[in-house]
């Protein structure tokens, strides 16, 4: 995996409001949950979690999802602009676990190399479940909030030291370090490996779950037609999502823009593109008669993240 060479320069953090929230408890909470999402759900416990997607029996993408541990169970994140509740229910059988939904919490997330030592005293302070997951490769955590708790839980963060990041800003941080998002950058259309998730939010040696066959094969075929990677772009002007993206080498359309911020940092455009396999990393890219350089492209098969 290639990456941009600054690092998140401290820890900062977001409220993932757009995410909803299940609760699954019970003793066969972990291993069911584990069936049902690409991650190893196996892994969590008190301060770990995982990052994963759930999956149709075709391989496509439903949403994905941050899972955390709980005192009876775990709880899990989806997408807010879909209803995935029945989903996840009608494969709950036989199993000794109940799902419900969550209302009035909030998913907040902290990015950076301070952000462990961060989230153990707020969510110690504050009684709220939590877990370690490094979304990009620089340190994260998850934590899941009342919403009635949210003002003061927001002071805790600012006083041990993390700073709230605006939409646009979090917009600029996942761009630079490739981090797709759910709805904007993919869709229940693509694969993990069109999402490029393969290597971030797919376990290679857990059990079986809905759409495992699907993704195993395609990764041992290698044949992936599109991928996302992140790219800068002269320029401050944001171009409009589905922008085509030309391969001036070639002449030829080779993709699309699927979203775009601009960064204070390296004083430019930063844009997710969703760009045919083919398309290699020097490739001479314009958007709108603009040059655009790759920063950030996923694994290849076979590679671990």
């Amino acid at each position: 995996m290639s990456n941009p060479s600054e690092a998140v320069p401290a820890t900062i953090w977001i409220e993932a409001s757009s995410e909803q929230s299940m609760a699954v408890d019970g003793p066969d909470a972990k291993s069911w949950l584990n069936g049902m999402l690409s991650c190893d759900v196996k892994k969590v416990s008190t301060g770990r979690g995982v990052y994963g997607l759930a999956l149709s029996k075709t391989g496509k993408i439903q949403t994905d999802c941050n899972v955390i541990a709980t005192s009876s169970g775990v709880v899990f994140s989806v997408a807010a602009d879909i209803s995935l509740f029945n989903y996840f229910d009608q494969h709950l059988i036989m199993e000794d676990a109940e799902l419900e939904q969550q209302t009035d919490v909030c998913w907040i997330q902290l990015h950076g190399p301070q952000a462990l030592k961060i989230a153990a005293a707020v969510a110690s302070a504050h009684s709220l479940p939590w877990g370690a997951i490094d979304w990009m490769g620089k340190g994260g955590v998850a934590l899941l909030c009342p919403t009635a708790k949210l003002p003061e839980l927001r002071d805790s963060l600012a006083a041990e030291g993390a700073g709230a990041l605006s939409a646009a800003e979090w917009a600029s941080l996942r761009l630079e370090y490739g981090f797709p998002k759910f709805g904007v950058d993919y869709s229940a259309k693509d694969n993990p490996h069109e999402a490029s998730l393969d290597r971030r939010a797919v376990s290679w040696d857990k059990g079986c779950y809905i759409g495992q066959e699907v993704v195993c094969m395609q990764d041992m075929r290698g044949k992936v037609k599109r991928r996302l990677v992140s790219a800068s772009l002269e320029g401050s002007e944001l171009p409009a999502q589905d922008t085509e993206v030309v391969d001036t080498a070639a002449n030829a359309a080779v993709g699309k823009v699927t979203s775009s911020s601009y960064s204070v940092t390296r004083e430019c455009v930063l844009v997710m593109l969703s760009l045919r396999a083919s398309v290699s990393r020097d490739a001479a890219l314009e958007i709108s008669g603009r040059r655009a350089q790759i920063l950030w492209e996923p694994a290849t098969a076979g590679d671990s993240s």
